[in-house]
């Protein structure tokens, strides 16, 4: 069975190569996290996967504000499906948000203005350092990076 999902994901990358260096595996545990069963009838959700940076040794505190967005975005946002933060086994300086969204507007228009991340950013913007979003894809079986 697996081979129709590997011929289709070779024929939507093509020939070109796809790695840009050696990728990066993370091994991520989650903090809070829930997952909606309205992602199954999404055939095309807008995912992000982010990577939040902080100064050092303040990661851990960053967490309590983390859990009032992740269940804001379970109770009050239906285009939220999925909302997990994560982090690594080892201390680190980062934690990781992996979401999926009804849309790019969803994201943008509803989750990104909430109260909760409006509180979010207010308490720990003095601890952050940086936010990258990677927007991933779903084709064949398989998650990529948008474009």
């Amino acid at each position: 069975m697996a081979a129709p999902k590997t011929k289709e994901l070779i024929n939507a990358l093509g020939t070109e190569p796809i790695l840009e260096g050696t990728p990066r595996i993370y091994q991520l545990e989650p903090i809070g996290s829930f997952t909606k069963p309205e992602i199954e009838q999404q055939s095309d959700p807008w995912m992000v996967f982010a990577t939040i940076d902080y100064k050092p040794g303040l990661t851990v505190e960053s967490v309590l504000y983390w859990k009032a967005v992740i269940e804001t975005s379970k109770n009050d946002e239906p285009g939220t499906f999925v909302y997990g933060i994560l982090k690594t086994k080892e201390p680190s300086d980062s934690l990781y948000s992996l979401e999926a969204y009804e849309s790019k507007e969803y994201l943008w228009d509803v989750h990104a203005k909430s109260g909760a991340i409006a509180e979010n950013v207010k308490n720990t913007k003095d601890m952050r350092t940086g936010l990258k979003h990677e927007f991933l894809k779903l084709h064949a079986g398989y998650l990529y990076k948008k474009a």
